[in-house]
């Protein structure tokens, strides 16, 4: 099914546009061609996990994959650097750390929190050494799953909020040493319990968004975006989307000025860097699990009600939507390809038209997948996990 293009509407005063699908793709009934990996990295024995489950891909800079594996019979995590062009692993740090958070990468460095410690820690992406550890206690709240963190060659940035005040905390330190350079405590508007969802740092200025309630059971909930001068701590801006449509769900991408937020609906916003919307792209109410993939000036998002879309970052046109029906995990974008994940299938759509290329899918007692978990995207790869504790590398 094909449907034709809608004129944009532009919302007077607000310099909003809302933009309709340029067209919208049903999954055929044949699903493509298989999906031969370039490498795969073997069984990662030296994790020393009786059932390897990794929980993400999460970092590729310096030429390495850093993953960090979970053992599903107990807590414990380990870390592994894959080097990118054989798969072969570099180093590895078995049952090292508990409670360990995502990785998040720049400049050759992985940076994450360890919970148990209370520590924030930058790690070389080459052999996995520790280039420094600094002890943090939040002011505001605990550091869980919810905190929000990003670093860049210059600036490491933490936000956690406390519940149940409006209150959260955003912080910065040096990257180049863990110093900390700067802490601040602010408030949303509402009195009620705002949710951080992450930072990002752009520039010389560190950004921490979430979503604030308008009302005392969260029913309504709107994005938040506030503004520091990343050496100072100094306010520069607090913004909001405005209205209740804006949850945010998945950590933000960001194009040159430009933050592109997927949202609770399923959809996609776009905010420039002096806090104000520029577009945003409507969902069906089901939103996406991980963050939209930017490439040559297109974002591509998948979303838990099935669809798949490519939108003209500049300005929100609708490229392409596909309709896979299944929910779906997550989106990996490379060369003239689109991967897309759900939990036991992954499926490759054509880049420029949203087309199905190619399936690979699991048996029906979904026990034997060969591919797994969360993508992983660079420009030229997308990598993806598997239940073996194999890491694959895609073709682009």
């Amino acid at each position: 099914m094909t449907k034709s293009p809608s004129p944009s509407l532009v919302l007077a005063g607000l310099g909003l546009t809302m933009v309709a699908c340029a067209s919208w793709r049903d999954a055929p009934t044949t699903p493509g061609s298989p999906i031969t990996p370039v490498w795969e990295s073997g069984s990662l024995s030296c994790l020393g996990l009786s059932k390897p489950f990794f929980l993400d891909p999460y970092a590729v800079t310096g030429g390495t994959l850093v993953l960090q594996g979970l053992d599903t019979t107990s807590t414990f995590t380990s870390a592994v650097g894959i080097r990118t062009a054989d798969g072969t692993p570099s180093w590895c740090e078995p049952r090292a750390r508990l409670g360990n958070s995502p990785f998040r990468g720049d400049s050759g460095f992985v940076v994450f929190l360890d919970y148990v410690r209370s520590t924030i820690v930058r790690m070389r992406a080459a052999d996995g050494a520790t280039a420094w550890e600094t002890p943090f206690t939040p002011a505001v709240g605990q550091w869980t799953y919810e905190t929000g963190y990003s670093a860049s060659a210059a600036v490491t940035a933490v936000a956690n909020s406390e519940y149940p005040s409006a209150r959260f905390e955003t912080a910065a330190f040096s990257s180049v040493d863990g110093r900390l350079l700067w802490s601040r405590i602010d408030s949303t508007e509402f009195r009620f319990r705002p949710m951080v969802d992450g930072t990002v740092v752009i520039g010389d200025t560190v950004f921490t968004y979430g979503t604030e309630p308008l009302d005392r059971n969260s029913v309504r909930r709107r994005l938040f975006l506030h503004a520091y001068a990343a050496a100072t701590g100094a306010p520069l801006g607090r913004f909001t989307s405005g209205d209740s449509a804006s949850s945010t769900i998945a950590p933000v991408a960001v194009a040159g000025d430009r933050l592109i937020f997927s949202n609770i609906e399923g959809g996609l916003l776009a905010m420039n860097t002096r806090g104000e919307v520029l577009w945003r792209v409507r969902g069906r109410g089901i939103g996406p699990r991980q963050s939209p993939v930017i490439l040559d000036g297109v974002a591509y998002a998948a979303s838990a009600d099935g669809t798949v879309r490519a939108v003209n970052v500049a300005t929100g046109a609708q490229l392409w939507v596909t309709d896979l029906t299944y929910s779906l995990d997550g989106v990996g974008v490379c060369g003239t390809h689109v991967y897309v994940q759900m939990v036991t299938d992954l499926w490759r759509l054509d880049r420029a038209t949203g087309a199905i290329t190619g399936h690979e899918a699991d048996d029906p007692g979904g026990v034997r997948s060969r591919f797994f978990g969360p993508l992983m995207s660079t420009p030229d790869a997308v990598y993806v996990g598997s239940r073996g504790g194999r890491i694959f590398r895609l073709p682009c």
